[in-house]
């Protein structure tokens, strides 16, 4: 199996965003309705199996995660849970987005962004120097979102896969101009 495309983003400004009108922003309270919900987006593609053990071994054991701090939802007007991400700050001053779940009601409303710039924001306040995220080619609305924030494409020794190949694949695929390829360090 071939491993996942990795990207990073050196310490920048982040984009203000700001959530429409009756959305908001909630922090993960350590409820099992909340872990519930957390499984619920989860399996929008993201962990298409996704059960309460995935949380577990996804966030409530993951290492440098402290879920009430890290973990948040986007909640509508109504109240119901529509999207997630996590911040983890690690000992070596590496951030990382982690986790980023969506309910398909909601995509194309720019929440991407929104969680994407909440996730930078916290590393931020927290000295993160660099950020780096995991994830699939076929996220490319995803990945889309990652390199207008300023993620580049790092490349990765997979000898499953060619990651120059995939890249140039992906930014094919998006018609998104030519970016600069960031050897693994």
């Amino acid at each position: 199996m071939a491993l996942q495309l990795k990207m990073k983003r050196f310490s920048a400004p982040v984009k203000e965003r700001t959530l429409p009108t009756g959305f908001s922003f909630k922090f993960f309270d350590g409820s099992e309705k909340e872990v519930d919900e957390w499984v619920r987006l989860c399996c929008f593609g993201l962990a298409e199996n996704a059960t309460r053990e995935i949380f577990y071994k996804m966030i409530a054991d993951f290492p440098n995660v402290v879920a009430k701090e890290d973990c948040f939802f986007i909640l509508d007007d109504k109240g119901n849970y529509v999207a997630s991400s996590t911040a983890i700050a690690t000992p070596s001053g590496i951030g990382l987005v982690h986790m980023v779940a969506s309910d398909p009601s909601v995509r194309g409303k720019g929440l991407g962004h929104l969680m994407l710039a909440k996730t930078l924001s916290l590393l931020e306040e927290r000295g993160m120097k660099s950020v780096e995220l995991r994830t699939d080619d076929w996220r490319l609305a995803a990945i889309k979102t990652y390199l207008d924030a300023g993620f580049l494409p790092v490349l990765l020794s997979d000898a499953d896969s060619d990651h120059a190949t995939r890249w140039d694949k992906v930014l094919e695929a998006l018609s998104y101009p030519a970016v600069e390829y960031l050897p693994e360090c």
